[in-house]
């Protein structure tokens, strides 16, 4: 075999190509990374239910100083679907009576003598009027919640008309 003598410089070249080969062919970790991508997703429910009630409800014709309870009434909230929702209460007219659940009345002859307080049948319990009032008529299906007024009349004038509103809301859970 013939020797090839390698000069200085070729030398260097030659190790160089060596170390170079060898960075190549040897994994590297410093400079690695990894990246990996998740999609998530969800669905929505729409809002199924709506709430109805009726407009206006008389509560009739009574003696200047009367209490007692009128006919009641019915909430109908119709549910297509598997959202649970409750109905809140929030007066609009007259002036709610904070803890409890007592609408004082506004009276035609300037009086404040009327007074309405609402109870959900099925439980007894009074409507809780205040801002941040407890739910009612909690369900996930077609249903009817029966209010009953309590009407409390005292020192107004004969002929005086009394009135509030409240305004039913769905709230879905």
């Amino acid at each position: 075999m013939k020797k090839i003598k390698i000069k200085p410089l070729s030398r260097f070249i030659a190790r160089g190509a060596l170390a170079m080969m060898m960075v190549m062919m040897t994994p590297s970790f410093a400079g690695a990374s990894e990246t990996a991508e998740t999609e998530f997703t969800a669905n929505i429910q729409s809002a199924s239910c709506t709430v109805k009630s009726d407009s206006v409800v008389n509560m009739g014709e009574f003696p200047a100083n009367w209490q007692g309870k009128p006919a009641p009434f019915d909430i109908k909230v119709n549910c297509s679907g598997t959202v649970i929702s409750d109905i809140w209460a929030e007066v609009i007219k007259g002036t709610p009576y904070i803890p409890a659940s007592i609408i004082y009345m506004e009276v035609s002859d300037g009086s404040q003598g009327a007074s309405l307080t609402l109870y959900e049948k099925s439980s007894g319990r009074p409507v809780d009027l205040s801002e941040n009032g407890s739910r009612f008529c909690s369900g996930n299906t077609t249903r009817v919640c029966t209010v009953e007024p309590q009407l409390l009349l005292s020192n107004i004038t004969a002929g005086a008309t009394a009135s509030a509103v409240v305004r039913f809301n769905l709230e879905h859970k």
